[in-house]
Formats: structure tokens, C-alpha cells, sequence
């Protein structure tokens, strides 16, 4: 036989021989699917145990395959047939491939299909997906290349896994990582490249000492790379790189004053000018340093990568906002300093002075979503997907309860931590054209889980939220109870419109 021949009579012996594991596993991978996508389902048996299910299915799936004709074993049958070990190999990739990884990421498809997310983030998202279900699938296949049998392989695979977490949490907790989320798809694919040539390696020369000896290395060289990327990783968010209009650029940043409390880190207050009352301006990625008098600088380390410099009003024609802030074109922002106590002495003393350097983005609403408030009336649109279940008047006001399912395509656009902290400009407001009126809504209960849909990968999350209106105690918030008939739930996505470089020092100590 041929060599592709070879390849194809493995690969329908596997297929033939296995048909009832691939069918239960199929079946799980639609079920998941279901539950990723139906209403009728939402939420139902938490989407992140389903996603363990599926990952755990496959794994064992895919180790069974390679057990069936395991390098491991003395005499392993397919030694004594004419077939070349490489063929072996290619048949099982095959089958990982496109039937174990394969089947899951139709099933993944289809559930970011149901949220409607961008058809230029499809590819991307499916790739992410593709790569972290990969890495669990190479790590079985490893694994059940080097153990004799499937209960050997089931205890060194909970051994590995168990040792792998305990590396992880004592990485993080001997060093400072604020954000541990290196962005670099190299390390993943390099790790999955040699997951490939390991188990290559085993078919070829069939030596399970050396294959285990490759294998704790190169697992102790994955928890090295961990460290190198959460070190070279920056906290830092990347801002917008289109250029700002001239007439939004003319906000002005100052470093106001640094205030020092009792037993507490000091705070430093920025304050910006020139804001224009209708979009929001943030203050990405800020570099902090500490200049002393002598000449010599030293970093210094913010809580966030990203400041609010604006409460915007939210800008739409022929509304009046019943609640909310005025639109301010001033505001202040207090920053927590994460300084040592020589350099906290230093600032008190007036021995030192704050310099800062960053980019201010500038961004501006667009409508994301646009529901009106009918029980059971659900939309999908970039990823997001909402359906209103519930819209009354109570005595504080309108209050409306949703459920909701993202996918994270891309990084928030100002209606992250910011507008959760009280910061930042509104992302869900009522409106009522018919009347002209709108109502500004904050964020109550909420309950919820994240995780992945089918697949793990996209950052995604299911919530059940209740939003009620801010409250300001400028206005009194004061509507009918036929308000909401003709009202809408009207969801905003802040867009980054470019950014501009900025450089500002401590005018005085």
C-alpha cells in the first residue's frame, strides 16, 4: 500500500471501530451548541460546565484513538502490518483534526453566528478557539502516546493538570502580575508545534523514557514561557490610532495636586479642561514617573491602564434627559500612586515631582443595540446578544431586567470597569421619542457566569441584570406609569474615534 492509502485505511479503521464514542461525542458537542444558542435554554446547566464537558470529551476521545494503536506498547500491531509509522501518526492528526477538533468548532461557529459577531471577527475568534481547545487535545494525545493504557494515562493526565495549576498560582503569587494576559498568539502555537513533534517523536522511535523525558521538559519549559510572557506582557492598552478632529483636541491635562492620607497610598488629581461635553475622553496606557531633584527618575505603577477624563452627556436629537449630569467640559479624576515609602517621603518633602506621558482617546456613542421594552423581545448585534424579561415602574422609577450573553471581539469601547466604578459616559439608557424624554440607567442586581460557549478561547459572559435609573440629586426622577409603553432600551457602545500624545510634569512639588 501506498503511503496516503496506508493513511486513509487507519483512519476509516478508526472511524469504524470508534462510530458510537464520535456519535455520543457529537451529540454533546450539539447539545452545548443548543444551549449557546437557544433562549429557551439560556443559562441553563451553566454554559462554562458544558464547555469543561466538551473539552474533557474530546480529550478522552482523542486518547482512546491514539491508545488503539498506542507507541507505547512493546508490540503494538500496527508494527507487525506494512504500515509506516508516520502514516499512524497522520491518520490520528487526521482524526484529532477533523473530527474531534472539527466537530467542536461547527458547534462554535454556530453559537457566535447566534450572537451576530462581525463577519471580520469570525476567523480570528474561531482561531482562538481553535487553539486553546488544541492545546488541551495535544496535551491528551501526548500523554495517551506515552502511558500503556487508558488508566495510566487518565492518572498521569490529573497528575500533569493538577501540577500544571499549582505551577501556575505559585508563579503569580511570587511575582506582582497586575494583569496576567499576554496577548502573543507565538507561545501557544510554539507549544502546540512541539506537542506535534513530541508525539512524532514517540511514533517514530517508540522510546516512552526519552518521550517522558521530552515531556516533563517541555512542560517545565511551557511554566518558563508563562513567566517570560506575563513579564514581557504589558498592562498597557493599545489607543485608537485614527487622529482626532482639531476641534476635540483641545483639552488640556494638568497634574492638579498629589494628596497624602494616614496609613493610606497617595492619591494624585488629574484634572483636564477644554472637554468637549458630548464625547468622552480617556487617558490610555499613562506613564508615571517619579523625577527627584538629583536628576534620577523611577517608574511609577497605576492601579488601571486606562483614566476617565469626562462624564459625557449622551448626544441625541430631541431628547431631554430626565436624569443625569450636566455635560461638563471640566472635570477631576484621583488616581491611587503605588509608590514605596522613600519615594511617598520624597513627594511629601517636595523632593520629587510627577511627570506623565500617554495618549488621550477620544471617543464618541453609537447605537448598539435597540429594543423596545415587550417582554421577551430579544436582539443580536457585534457579538452581543439581549432580551428584555422584564419593564416596570417602581417608586425609585423605571426599572428593567434583561438577560444577556457577549462575546468579547474586541476591547471595550468606555463601557468596561469605568462606567462600573461611576466613571464614565452612560451605556444604557430609555428613551421615549414619542415624548422627547430619556432616562440615563445604572447598572443593579446582577448575577451571572463567564467562561466560553462550546469552545473555550473567546472571553465570553451570561448575565442577569436589573437597570434602574441613576441618580442625581440635582433632578427628581418622576414618570407615568404608561412611560414605558412607548419606550425602548437603547444600548451604547462608546467608539474610539483616534488618540493624540500627550506629556505633562508636576508644576509645583
Amino acid at each position: 500500500m501506498k503511503w496516503h492509502a496506508q493513511v486513509a485505511h487507519v483512519v476509516r479503521k478508526d472511524v469504524r471501530q470508534f462510530r458510537w464514542m464520535i456519535a455520543a461525542y457529537a451529540a454533546a458537542v450539539a447539545a452545548a451548541t443548543t444551549i449557546a444558542m437557544r433562549w429557551s435554554t439560556f443559562g441553563a446547566g451553566h454554559p462554562l460546565l458544558w464547555m469543561f464537558a466538551i473539552v474533557v470529551l474530546g480529550m478522552v476521545l482523542l486518547a482512546v484513538l491514539v491508545q488503539a494503536d498506542s507507541p507505547a506498547r512493546s508490540t503494538p500491531f500496527w508494527v507487525t502490518l506494512p504500515l509506516h509509522p508516520s502514516a499512524v501518526l497522520t491518520a490520528k492528526l487526521v482524526v484529532g483534526v477533523l473530527v474531534v477538533l472539527g466537530l467542536a468548532l461547527v458547534g462554535q461557529a454556530a453559537a457566535l453566528s447566534a450572537h451576530a459577531v462581525a463577519a471580520g471577527d469570525l476567523p480570528r475568534l474561531l482561531g482562538h478557539s481553535a487553539l486553546s481547545f488544541g492545546s488541551w487535545l495535544g496535551t491528551a494525545a501526548v500523554i495517551a502516546a506515552l502511558a500503556p493504557d487508558l488508566r495510566t494515562f487518565l492518572l498521569a493526565l490529573t497528575l500533569t493538570t493538577l501540577a500544571s495549576f499549582v505551577g501556575a498560582q505559585v508563579i503569580w503569587s511570587l511575582h506582582d502580575f497586575s494583569y496576567p494576559r499576554p496577548s502573543s498568539l507565538l507561545i501557544p502555537v510554539a507549544e502546540l508545534c512541539c506537542m506535534v513533534l513530541l508525539l512524532a517523536h514517540q511514533y517514530l522511535t517508540r522510546r516512552v523514557r526519552r518521550g517522558v523525558a521530552a515531556g516533563v521538559l517541555l512542560w517545565t519549559a511551557g511554566l518558563l514561557l508563562l513567566v517570560v510572557a506575563l513579564r514581557s506582557s504589558s498592562s498597557a492598552e493599545l489607543a485608537a490610532a485614527g487622529v482626532v478632529p482639531g476641534p476635540l483636541r483641545g483639552a488640556t491635562i494638568n497634574i492638579d495636586e498629589v494628596q497624602f492620607h494616614s496609613g493610606a497610598e497617595p492619591t494624585v488629581i488629574f484634572r483636564a479642561k477644554g472637554l468637549s461635553p458630548v464625547h468622552d475622553y480617556v487617558l490610555v496606557s499613562p506613564v508615571v514617573e517619579l523625577r527627584m531633584d538629583d536628576g534620577s527618575s523611577a517608574p511609577v505603577r497605576l492601579d488601571d491602564s486606562f483614566i476617565g477624563l469626562g462624564h459625557a452627556a449622551v448626544p441625541m436629537e430631541g431628547i431631554r434627559w430626565v436624569n443625569g449630569p450636566d455635560p461638563a467640559t471640566e472635570i477631576g479624576r484621583s488616581v491611587t500612586l503605588k509608590v514605596t515609602l522613600a519615594q511617598r517621603r520624597a513627594l511629601e518633602q517636595g523632593r520629587a515631582r510627577l511627570s506623565l506621558r500617554g495618549r488621550v482617546e477620544v471617543r464618541e456613542p453609537r447605537v448598539k443595540i435597540d429594543l423596545p421594552l415587550v417582554a421577551g423581545v430579544a436582539a443580536a448585534r457585534q457579538g452581543l446578544r439581549m432580551r428584555v424579561t422584564r419593564a416596570e415602574v417602581l417608586a425609585q422609577g423605571p426599572s428593567v431586567e434583561v438577560q444577556a450573553s457577549s462575546v468579547a471581539a474586541s476591547r471595550s469601547a468606555g463601557s468596561g470597569s469605568e462606567r462600573r466604578s461611576g466613571f464614565g459616559p452612560a451605556d444604557h439608557v430609555l428613551v421615549n421619542r414619542s415624548r422627547g424624554e430619556g432616562i440615563i440607567m445604572n447598572q443593579g442586581r446582577s448575577h451571572g457566569s463567564g467562561g466560553g460557549l462550546v469552545l473555550p478561547g473567546p472571553s465570553t459572559q451570561v448575565s442577569t441584570t436589573v437597570f434602574e435609573p441613576e441618580i442625581t440629586l440635582a433632578r427628581e426622577i418622576r414618570v407615568e406609569a404608561g412611560w414605558l409603553d412607548g419606550a425602548r432600551l437603547v444600548v451604547l457602545e462608546w467608539v474610539p474615534l483616534g488618540s493624540y500624545p500627550i506629556a505633562i510634569q508636576q508644576q509645583s512639588p
